[in-house]
């Protein structure tokens, strides 16, 4: 009995051994790739899949890689690599299939050639001017110093904006001096824009906008669209009646 108990625990150790050995094989004669790629999307999954009061805080991160043969890879990232990443930095991704490994920055956006990212990614090289005012996340940026920022980074300000627990205003002023400004309240996440305009002396409203419709905006908006005629707005004049008849239209 003693001797099959013997013989037993060294076929099982000789087995234990043999496993071991082939998944450090597998492991040492994995070949991850290494490609140079620029980032072209930051994003969360869609948040409707999500329910609940907190369900943004659960929606997994992704983001999306362009090779310089256009090849695309979109991988699940955690958050905090997710935070540490910009629409245009480019660098040395290291992948495994499905699975994101690393990515080294090598350079800023400015170093890529514009023309060949804005191809690259399908988004506007144009820089906006952005302001907010969301003290409940720590982002106060006065309207007379406004920050610089491409569109990706915007982009990642209005998430951070729509996040805010108290009222929150944030815009943007292109280079043309267009502006769209928008309003957060501070229950629920949506939030109403308005397009001044200063010849006619009147805006133009837009109520109960989401994230992904803010974001949708700021991309026809960057592209030069016109967004009076692309939602068929009307002008409200700058009587003391007219916002508040617009916000119960």
């Amino acid at each position: 009995m003693d001797m099959f108990l013997a013989v037993a625990i060294i076929c099982g150790g000789i087995i234990f051994l043999y496993v071991i050995y082939t998944e450090e094989s597998k492991s040492n004669n994995r070949m991850d790739s290494k490609v140079d790629a620029v980032v072209a999307r930051l994003f969360q999954e869609d948040e409707n899949a999500y329910n609940g009061g907190n369900g943004n805080d659960f929606r997994p991160f992704f983001v999306e890689f362009v090779e310089d043969d256009q090849k695309r890879h979109i991988f699940q990232i955690k958050k905090t690599v997710y935070n540490k990443l910009n629409i245009g930095d480019h660098g040395r991704l290291t992948y495994n299939g499905f699975r994101f490994i690393d990515f080294e920055k090598t350079g800023d956006t400015k170093s890529a050639p514009q023309a060949w990212f804005d191809n690259l990614t399908g988004y506007s090289s144009v820089k906006l001017k952005f302001y907010a005012f969301a003290p409940s996340v720590n982002m106060i940026i006065p309207t007379d110093q406004p920050t610089v920022l491409p569109l990706g980074k915007v982009k990642q300000n209005v998430r951070v904006v729509f996040n805010s627990t108290s009222i929150a205003t944030f815009g943007i002023e292109n280079e043309k001096g267009e502006m769209l400004h928008f309003t957060k309240t501070a229950t629920g996440r949506r939030c109403q824009l308005e397009i001044p305009d200063v010849e006619k002396r009147g805006s133009y409203w837009l109520d109960d906008l989401s994230e992904a419709e803010v974001n949708k905006i700021l991309d026809l908006f960057s592209k030069g669209e016109d967004l009076i005629s692309a939602y068929e707005l009307t002008l409200q004049s700058w009587h003391k009646n007219a916002k508040s008849a617009s916000q119960h239209r």
